[in-house]
C-alpha cells in the first residue's frame, strides 16, 4: 500500500539494502512523513489512521512526559484518498476509537471527533475530578482512568480514588485493569485492588528502577520495561524476559514498549542517543529488526500499516518501515 497523503504531507522514501547480523534483520524501506514535527499517538480505524500531533515538541521527551508540560496538540486523520488536519485543538491526554469516531481525553472532558474533525462533548468531569488515560477492552468498550474512578463511556463505574501519576492504563481480558506509575504497578478489579512496587517485581529491594511502560499482549500477559530489563507477568508470577539479540551495557536502554493492533509486542532499543533496533514478540517468539538509518529522536508509538509494514510515531514525524 502506498499512502497518498495531501500536498501538505511530504513523503521522503529512502531505499537501502537488507542486511543480516546476529539474527537481526535489516528494514528495507524507510518513509518519513514530515508535515508534523511530532506524532505522539497512532490510532487505526477500519478506513485509515488518526494521529495526535504537535508542532513544537521537544525531540527528547516521550509523549506522556511532553504532555506534562501542557503543549497544545492537533489531530490528523488520513486514508489512501484524503487527509484532514487541525494543528491546534487543545491538550490531548489520550485517544481511542469510539462509535466510528475518535474519543479524546483532556483533564476535564471527553470529546468525540468525527472524520472531518468536528467535535462534541461526551462527558465533563466534576470539579474535583481529573481525567487521565484511556483504553479499549476486548469487547470494544472504551474505559477512562480518572482521579476518582475507572469508568466506561457506556456508563460502567469502578470506584478507584487515587492520586497516581499514571504512565499507562490497560484493560485485561479477565475484566481487571492494570495501571503503571514510574515505580509501582496496580491491578484493579471491581471490588479490590493490588499495589505492586517495582522492587517486588525485580526482586531487588535496594534498587528502584524506573518503569517506562506497561502493556498487555494478545495472550493477556502483562509486560513492563525498565531502563535495561523487561518483565512479564504470566501464570501468577513476574519473571524477567531475556532477548538473545539485546545485551545491556552502559549505553543501551529499552525505553519503549508497545502493542500494535494485531496484538504483537514491540520493544525499541536505544543505544546512547539513537534508537538502533526493534524487537517484536508475536505471542510465540521474538524477532529483531535493525533500524538503518537509526532514529535519533524519541519513538512514541508503533502501529501496523499494510501487510509487511509498520508505522512509527516519533518526535520528528511519522515513519513507515518495511519489515518483510
Amino acid at each position: 500500500m502506498k499512502v497518498k497523503l495531501s500536498l501538505l504531507l511530504v513523503i521522503v522514501s529512502l531505499a537501502f539494502a537488507c542486511s543480516k547480523e546476529d539474527e537481526t534483520e535489516g528494514l528495507g524501506l524507510y518513509d518519513s512523513i514530515s508535515e508534523q514535527n511530532f506524532v505522539g499517538k497512532i490510532v487505526p480505524d477500519e478506513n485509515g489512521y488518526w494521529l495526535v500531533t504537535r508542532s513544537t515538541p521537544s525531540k527528547t521527551l516521550n509523549y506522556y512526559a511532553a504532555n506534562s508540560i501542557n503543549f497544545v496538540d492537533g489531530l490528523t486523520y488520513f486514508t489512501n484518498e484524503k487527509t484532514v488536519s487541525k494543528s491546534s485543538i487543545g491538550y490531548i491526554y489520550d485517544a481511542e476509537t469510539y462509535n466510528n469516531a475518535l474519543a479524546t481525553s483532556t483533564s476535564n472532558q471527553i470529546l468525540s471527533y468525527d472524520r472531518s474533525l468536528q467535535n462534541k462533548v461526551i462527558k465533563t468531569a466534576n470539579t474535583s475530578e481529573t481525567y487521565k488515560l484511556m483504553d479499549k477492552d476486548a469487547s470494544g468498550k472504551v474505559w477512562v482512568l480518572s482521579s476518582k474512578s475507572i469508568f466506561s463511556l457506556s456508563g460502567d463505574v469502578i470506584a478507584f480514588p487515587n492520586n497516581i501519576t499514571a504512565i499507562d492504563f490497560e484493560a485485561a481480558k479477565d475484566g481487571s485493569f492494570w495501571i503503571a506509575s514510574s515505580d509501582t504497578v496496580y491491578q484493579v478489579k471491581k471490588l479490590s485492588s493490588i499495589k505492586i512496587p517495582i522492587s517486588q517485581i525485580t526482586g531487588a529491594a535496594n534498587s528502584v528502577p524506573t518503569i517506562y511502560s506497561l502493556k498487555i499482549d494478545k495472550n493477556d500477559n502483562i509486560w513492563i520495561n525498565t531502563s535495561i530489563k523487561l518483565y512479564k507477568f504470566g501464570e501468577k508470577a513476574w519473571s524477567e524476559e531475556k532477548i538473545t539479540t539485546f545485551t545491556a551495557d552502559n549505553f543501551k536502554t529499552i525505553p519503549f514498549l508497545d502493542i500494535d493492533s494485531n496484538g504483537n509486542l514491540w520493544m525499541a532499543e536505544k543505544h546512547y542517543q539513537a534508537f538502533t533496533n526493534l524487537h517484536r514478540f508475536d505471542g510465540t517468539a521474538w524477532k529483531s529488526f535493525k533500524l538503518d538509518p537509526q532514529i535519533d529522536t524519541w519513538i512514541n508509538d508503533i502501529e501496523t500499516a499494510a501487510p509487511g509494514y509498520i508505522w512509527i510515531a516519533t518526535n520528528n514525524g511519522l515513519r513507515r518501515l518495511n519489515i518483510n
